[in-house]
């Protein structure tokens, strides 16, 4: 009969294939224009955003000098086929990270295409400085103390220019001139800023790093030059002439605090500003104090408290510098957590797709099996877990760019195991909770393994073999594993949105991350200052 003849497959296999399909197309599609908007954003602020020079000079900024000078070459190679001089900036970067038998010829060029610009001069005048030309850094130091901004630090590197140009016995009442109206001058210390690009944060560790290898450019000559000071000092008074000694100690005692930049409008100190700073005054008291000794018969009790004072801040000062490389590589993990987390995340996760895929094809699932229905449990637990792990990422994102490290950041590894561990379990057995729920073995039996009903003859309850369970499982566990997955990646694409907009970075760019070494070196400094300054 008809009706006999014509069967309703709805009746036999009630999973809906068309539907089936769109929804795992539909999801498809949502991973990939998550992936794909992601990509593109970042892609065109990187590449995209400024001109070939541009974008290549703002990338060398944070790479390592190794790194960033075949960059520059190429930079400043270009600019200058294109013009007769290239920007400085771009000639100025190379010289800071170019070998040093070439540094000064880059120097040379950058002066030429900007030569009122202070920082550009003081760092050309501390290389020739370093190179031995003293005289030519001394006219280097002059012209940028007269070139905005009010500043006293080329002047204090002037003298120790002429300093280091005289004879071991030469008379150095010109320096201490020098240094006597550049500590009278109620200008700021400025000391010249890392050259850095306007779209990048300045709390990252490229950029903390720049700083202190700047602060200890400018203050080697200075240094070098109260050496010398003291050392002609020491050398009197162990002869029992004191003269002007006391005065001109006492004037390069002076110069250190002000190089120690405590006055608002000075630049903020790094730690080896602070400990040259510090050094300086301390080697001077000390020679002052000697002379009060010779003089009066006692020293001076002043000096003497004010001695203890600087030796301790020192103390702290190089305890805390010791152990810095050893905090750098601490951040440098505690920025890397997330990551590691993630990678471990999508081995699991495609150890489990595979696990799955494998079975799949070992057995025999049907169509059936991706088509039917997913529980509404099957759609919470991947829902939470990945919800827990973003929370996570968003938890660490928060911390790493507002505090220093904590304990916490260590615990909280654990929660994310707990829920990557939750989810592979609950993987495990949701394949035959599913099967079971939905009458899976029941509905299979009547079609075969296309999809297609079976005549009636054939639909007979039977015991399908091993390698249709098999197949089945496999086929379940991989679209679980493929949610789990696609769940992952939009996880990851809104973390990496979220943390582009919070703080202007993505979480790969760890050396422009806030450092918490950095907070940790500016509370030290305060907590010295504020020691140096109590009665």
């Amino acid at each position: 009969m008809i009706s006999q003849a014509i069967r309703k497959p709805a009746a036999l296999c009630p999973y809906d294939f068309t539907w089936a399909r769109r929804i795992r197309h539909a999801f498809r599609l949502i991973v990939a224009l998550c992936f794909a908007f992601t990509s593109a954003l970042w892609f065109s602020e990187s590449y995209l955003r400024y001109d070939r020079s541009e974008t290549q000079y703002r990338m060398a900024l944070t790479l390592h000098p190794a790194q960033a000078r075949p960059i520059l070459r190429t930079v400043v190679r270009r600019e200058t086929e294109q013009n007769e001089l290239p920007p400085a900036r771009y000639v100025e970067a190379l010289a800071q990270v170019e070998e040093p038998d070439r540094a000064l010829e880059n120097y040379e060029l950058a002066y030429k295409a900007n030569p009122r610009n202070a920082s550009l001069i003081i760092n050309y005048g501390c290389a020739l400085y370093q190179d031995g030309q003293f005289e030519e850094a001394r006219e280097r130091f002059r012209e940028a103390g007269v070139n905005p901004p009010r500043n006293i630090l080329p002047r204090y590197l002037e003298a120790a220019a002429l300093a280091a140009s005289l004879t071991d016995d030469a008379d150095l009442s010109d320096v201490i001139a020098l240094l006597t109206r550049a500590n009278t001058s109620e200008d700021p210390v400025l000391f010249p800023e890392p050259l850095w690009h306007e779209t990048l944060p300045t709390q990252g560790q490229r950029y903390l790093e720049q700083r202190r290898e700047i602060a200890q450019r400018m203050v080697t000559p200075i240094a070098q030059c109260a050496a010398t000071v003291c050392d002609r000092a020491q050398l009197h008074i162990s002869q029992g002439d004191i003269r002007d000694w006391d005065a001109w100690l006492t004037t390069i005692a002076l110069m250190g605090d002000r190089l120690a930049g405590n006055n608002p409008d000075d630049s903020h100190p790094t730690i080896p500003q602070m400990v040259a700073a510090l050094e300086i005054q301390r080697d001077a008291t000390k020679l002052r104090a000697a002379i009060s000794e010779l003089t009066g018969g006692v020293v001076n009790a002043a000096l003497t408290d004010a001695l203890l004072r600087l030796d301790e801040a020192i103390d702290a000062l190089h305890d805390f510098d010791a152990t810095y490389h050893k905090q750098l590589t601490l951040q440098s993990s505690r920025l890397f957590q997330p990551i590691e987390l993630l990678v471990l995340t999508t081995f699991a996760f495609l150890l489990l797709y595979a696990t799955g895929w494998f079975l799949h094809y070992l057995g025999a699932g049907g169509k059936s099996a991706r088509a039917v229905p997913h529980l509404w449990i099957g759609r919470i637990v991947p829902v939470l877990g990945l919800s827990g792990m973003l929370g996570i990422l968003l938890a660490l994102m928060v911390a790493h760019n507002t505090s220093s490290y904590s304990t916490w950041e260590r615990d909280i590894s654990a929660f994310w195991h707990w829920a990557l561990g939750l989810l592979l379990c609950f993987g495990i057995v949701y394949p035959p909770l599913l099967a079971k729920m939905r009458r899976m073995f029941d509905r299979i039996a009547e079609c075969d393994e296309d999809g297609a009903a079976k005549q009636p003859s054939s639909a007979s309850r039977i015991r399908l073999p091993l390698r249709r369970y098999i197949g089945i499982y496999g086929c379940l566990l991989r679209r679980y594993a493929g949610v789990l997955l696609g769940g992952l990646v939009i996880t990851v694409c809104v973390w990496m949105l979220t943390y582009r907009i919070a703080s202007g970075l993505y979480p790969f760019q760890m050396s422009l991350i806030p450092c918490g070494v950095g907070m940790e070196t500016n509370l030290l400094i305060e907590e010295v200052r504020h020691y140096l300054a109590t009665p």
